[in-house]
């Protein structure tokens, strides 16, 4: 971490402890906090995540909690978001759900969160096999999953993708046809369906008949925040890698007025209703559950991680002043190892040479971060 972004982290910081407690007198329920996270950094390849945690830490109930199919592991092939391994659910055809209920335990449940926003953030990748798409496309066809979610008493706000069908309740002209190879995104709130809570993309020129439409074996930064409101003074908003696609404000966002946060699910539905998914992997990264945006910046979900990845030539997790120098080392042509002057390649738009242009790109990642 450089020194400005050191200092400016400390002073933000400083200051609002400053105002929070020392002249507003806010206690410990007024400090951000991250609820949940979990990366897969410090897990054995292979193995299974945790599942019978008892004295804290994340725990991921699958088969005790009546989900279907083989647990998550810990995996480290190509290229990740951050670090060096993520975690993984390897489907088999026709499978209905890997349901799992994932919780930090001693810290959930998430009480007191009426207006506060929480953010569920995570990287995700769906890698084919045999090049079999995953859900089918065409409109008013519905080949979705309920794939991440917040729940507790009187919530329950879902990330999901697939091909969607109703646009606004309606079927008539509902959601428009995914093209070839291609999914959706979008979040709602599929057991209380309270008004404004469709998965309608709605901003930056997507909507119902202009979806946003993700490819396979690419890798994804996803944000759902929700303000939780008892009444209509709520939000739900979502990210697809740093773009805005979709807000509602002025929203019920919880069925109780004393609401919490109970757990996260993943894989509640595969490819629902047809369930006939053919096996496929799920991998996913970076899992969180915070009420302070810093930590959304901080993690950086706001970027495009594929445009980062092509930026760490050396593939150490970061993109760093090293970066820059192996790109210059390829326009010198006096770099020995293949696979970073095949990576520089790909960095290089638009003609597949690396040149100034390039490394002003690298240094751009490095000054987004």
């Amino acid at each position: 971490m450089d020194m400005k972004r050191t200092i400016k982290k400390m002073g933000i910081g400083v200051f609002f402890f400053v105002v929070g407690v020392g002249i507003l007198g806010f206690g410990e329920s007024a400090r951000a906090e991250i609820y949940f996270y979990f990366d897969a950094e410090d897990g054995i390849i292979g193995n299974e995540l945790p599942h019978h945690q008892s004295g804290g830490g994340s725990n991921f109930c699958q088969p005790e909690c009546s989900g279907l199919g083989a647990r998550a592991t810990y995996q480290s092939i190509g290229n990740v978001p951050q670090g060096n391994q993520y975690f993984q659910w390897e489907t088999v055809d026709n499978q209905t759900n890997h349901y799992c209920e994932i919780k930090n335990v001693g810290v959930f449940p998430v009480t007191e969160i009426l207006s506060k926003t929480f953010y569920l953030a995570f990287y995700m990748r769906f890698d084919r096999k045999d090049e079999n798409d995953i859900w089918h496309e065409g409109g008013g066809t519905q080949s979705w999953d309920k794939g991440i979610e917040m729940r507790g008493r009187g919530v329950r706000w879902t990330v999901g993708w697939g091909q969607w069908d109703e646009c606004n309740g309606s079927y008539s002209p509902g959601f428009a046809a995914n093209q070839d190879h291609h999914f959706t995104i979008g979040s709602g709130n599929p057991t209380y369906r309270l008004p404004g809570s469709e998965y309608n993309p709605s901003l930056n020129g997507y909507s119902c008949q202009n979806p946003p439409q993700l490819t396979y074996e690419r890798w994804y930064a996803i944000i759902l925040g929700v303000n939780m409101a008892c009444d209509t003074t709520g939000s739900r908003t979502l990210w697809l890698n740093g773009v805005k696609i979709a807000e509602s404000t002025g929203i019920q966002t919880t069925n109780d007025c004393f609401p919490n946060i109970d757990h996260i699910t993943m894989g509640g539905t595969l490819a629902q209703p047809a369930y006939d998914a053919p096996s496929h992997c799920r991998k996913f990264d970076a899992l969180i559950l915070a009420d302070n945006w810093q930590d959304i910046i901080d993690g950086g979900y706001l970027r495009n991680p594929e445009i980062f990845l092509l930026g760490d030539l050396n593939n150490d997790g970061v993109v760093n002043i090293q970066d820059v120098q192996l790109c210059v080392n390829v326009i010198l042509e006096v770099e020995t190892n293949p696979e970073i002057v095949q990576k520089a390649r790909e960095v290089a738009e638009p003609v597949g040479i690396c040149n100034e242009l390039d490394v002003q790109g690298i240094i751009n990642i490095i000054l987004t971060q």
